[in-house]
């Protein structure tokens, strides 16, 4: 099967290679390659169209400016590129902006280093991936807690059965200080 592999190269690369030669195969790959475009002047010109009208999803293609040339921070480009894509929420798809906002975070996890993530945490926090990411985060707390939840009750349950403190099981079921009692009682 024919495959067509493309790379995408950032403005800092030198030396760019457009195949790979292992063994007897050689691998072609098509560089795309944005060194020529500058990151600051599109972020510019888009969020001063967005102030007066919607962008389109082709202009979104901002969501490659780690990979442009341009005087700011790569940190201050991923920023604006999601706030410019947060702010187009109503005239993108929810699965296009998911899209772009992964593209985005691949690109920061490459290119930041991890003070500078941690710095990012609440612009991510505030993207539909990282609602996504928090939500899915808090069901398996909710499951864990469950599930832990469950075990201590059991092993308490377990505990007093060989105790021969039956009626302590029932009374612990109907009142909750008192099962929180004997939990500490018994250092679950």
């Amino acid at each position: 099967m024919d495959v067509t592999t493309y790379v995408l190269c950032s403005s800092r690369v030198k030396k760019i290679k457009d195949k790979l030669v292992q063994g007897q195969n050689v691998y072609q790959v098509h560089l795309v390659r944005l060194k020529d475009q500058n990151a600051d002047l599109l972020i510019h010109q888009l969020e001063k169209k967005q102030r007066s009208s919607a962008l389109c999803r082709q202009e979104l293609f901002l969501l490659l400016t780690p990979l442009m040339d341009g005087q700011m921070s790569q940190q201050e480009r991923i920023k604006r590129s999601l706030l410019l894509i947060q702010n187009q929420q109503e005239s993108l798809s929810s699965e296009d902006v998911l899209h772009m906002e992964s593209v985005l975070f691949t690109l920061a996890r490459k290119f930041l280093k991890h003070n500078e993530m941690k710095q990012m945490k609440e612009v991510f926090n505030m993207s539909t991936l990282g609602k996504m990411l928090m939500k899915d985060g808090f069901d398996k707390g909710i499951k864990k807690g469950q599930i832990d939840g469950e075990n201590r009750i059991n092993r308490l349950n377990i505990l007093l059965a060989n105790a021969n403190r039956i009626d302590d099981i029932t009374k612990a079921a109907r009142d909750k200080k008192y099962q929180r009692r004997l939990l500490k009682e018994f250092h679950l």
